[in-house]
């Protein structure tokens, strides 16, 4: 039996293509607003916006929070985020470039086809305390910033004039590899590894970060160089004498002065003492005794110390001849008598 055979109509196997119908894009929401209350610190120099959206959006947008300098008008933005549903809301902004003054502050929503609406608002006044000046204390360290490295050093903020707002001060240092230590509350110890300057700051109690202030560290560790004396020894009469030389030069932290010291025959020494001016007093009870006169920088690196032999006039040899205690070839250099003799 033979089974009957059907032709689909060729028509039939065209493709039949169904447009589907595209909904309109969604509009901007109608009558969309917002509402903005309140700016505070919650962190250092972090503020918060306090705003809120009284009815969901139709789309999604983008909301901003500006500030700008008071009626200035030109607005930057701090942050933004998605937003759609109605509710409050409370994002957070970094006031770190934000100066001095009186701002004023908004939030801008922008929905996904381009509607914007604003809100704005109460302005805040940023206070910045000024750069404090840095107080550098401890044994081998300068004000303006020479030191040897050694422990007990610190570095303290000291206000500005007229300064007197309550607040905390904050240092860090820069060491020489050119890295930065954490900020510490101030007066901090200074490390005793090589550092290259130490910044200062006060942040008031509302926690914003004040004006940031620099000083230059630098290290000194060479010795000026040594004194010369008028000669290598000198005749001590009955008056005593003065032994004159020239003074030390250091190319570091700079000279702080001379010190003297005499070593008696039994090697017993006196007390360093400083020096006025370029000459060193004797008395008659110095004969027989050895002066040694050293140079000093403001840190405290002295230098090798020059010596003069302190003769008794009885055992002076003429200028020119040999003593006992001079250097071969070096002759006595007759004291000056003190008192004007």
């Amino acid at each position: 039996m033979t089974r009957p055979r059907f032709r689909i109509p060729a028509c039939a196997l065209a493709l039949v293509v169904v447009t589907a119908a595209v909904p309109p894009a969604l509009g901007g929401t109608a009558g969309a607003s917002c509402t903005a209350s309140t700016m505070s610190v919650t962190a250092v120099d972090t503020g918060t916006f306090t705003w809120n959206l009284p009815i969901t959006l139709r789309q999604n947008g983008t909301a901003r929070v500006q500030v700008s300098p008071a009626a200035a008008g030109a607005f930057t933005t701090l942050s933004s985020a998605t937003v759609r549903t109605a509710g409050q809301r409370t994002p957070s902004g970094s006031l770190v470039g934000l100066g001095g003054g009186t701002w004023d502050w908004r939030i801008l929503i922008t929905e996904w086809d381009g509607t914007s609406f604003a809100c704005g608002g109460a302005s805040f006044v940023i206070t910045r305390l000024p750069a404090p000046s840095v107080s550098l204390a401890g044994v081998g360290i300068t004000a303006d910033g020479w030191r040897v490295p050694a422990p007990g050093q610190s570095a303290a903020a000291v206000p500005a004039l007229g300064d007197s707002a309550p607040g905390t001060s904050w240092v860090r240092f820069r060491y020489s590899g050119g890295s930065w230590s954490s900020w510490t509350a101030a007066p901090a110890s200074l490390p005793s590894s090589d550092i290259t300057s130490v910044q200062a700051y006060r942040r008031t109690t509302t926690l914003l970060n004040g004006v940031t202030s620099t000083t230059a560290i630098r290290t000194d560790t060479t010795a000026p160089d040594m004194p010369t004396p008028a000669g290598a020894a000198i005749e001590v009469g009955s008056r005593g004498g003065s032994v004159e030389f020239t003074g030390s030069t250091d190319t570091g932290s700079g000279m702080a002065g001379h010190d003297s010291q005499l070593v008696d025959g039994d090697g017993n020494r006196s007390a360093w003492q400083k020096v006025a001016g370029s000459a060193v007093g004797v008395g008659p009870a110095a004969a027989g005794s050895t002066l040694l006169i050293r140079g000093c920088d403001r840190v405290g690196n002295c230098s090798d110390p020059a010596r003069v032999a302190l003769v008794p006039a009885s055992q002076a040899s003429p200028v020119g001849g040999t003593v006992p205690g001079a250097t071969t070839g070096e002759g006595v250099v007759a004291a000056r008598p003190r008192g004007g003799e």
